[in-house]
């Protein structure tokens, strides 16, 4: 029973660790990508937690069309849950806050993908070789 608990902490530990080094990569991968200044302040954590939480079903993904199925997902809930930042024009005039359309937070996950699969070669480096040859081309578009 000693040894259970002792392992069942262990494992606690570990996923916690995984899930702060998730949350770093995907944290430097949203700084990288110039798609968050069209966003709402706060978007950066929605996004951040939203992948976080969703990293299990992005990262076990056995084949391409489950990670587009998941893709497709994960934008359906952006454009309920980001808004773009309202902007003053250069006539003066303020354009108004709006959802994000699906094209903006697509771009966004595809960066944060690449910079998460192909260069922080998350979860692993053999699973990130599989996962990275169903991403949508964002930062790099050669062979891998």
């Amino acid at each position: 029973m000693v040894v259970t608990k002792k392992l069942e902490e262990v494992r606690k530990q570990r996923n916690e660790a995984d899930v702060a080094k998730l949350r770093n990569i995907v944290d430097m991968a949203l700084a990288f990508t110039a798609m968050m200044r069209i966003f709402e302040k706060g978007a950066k954590d929605k996004l951040k937690e939203k992948i976080v939480t969703d990293r299990n079903r992005f990262f076990n993904a056995v084949s391409e069309d489950e990670i587009k199925a998941i893709h497709t997902g994960f934008c359906a809930w952006g454009m309920e849950n980001i808004k773009l930042a309202k902007k003053k024009l250069k006539n003066g005039d303020i354009k108004k806050s709006r959802p994000a359309s699906y094209g903006q937070i697509a771009k966004t996950l595809d960066v944060v993908l690449h910079v998460v699969v192909f260069y922080a070669q998350y979860p692993n480096a053999e699973k990130a070789k599989i996962i990275s040859k169903w991403l949508n081309a964002a930062i790099w578009t050669g062979p891998l």
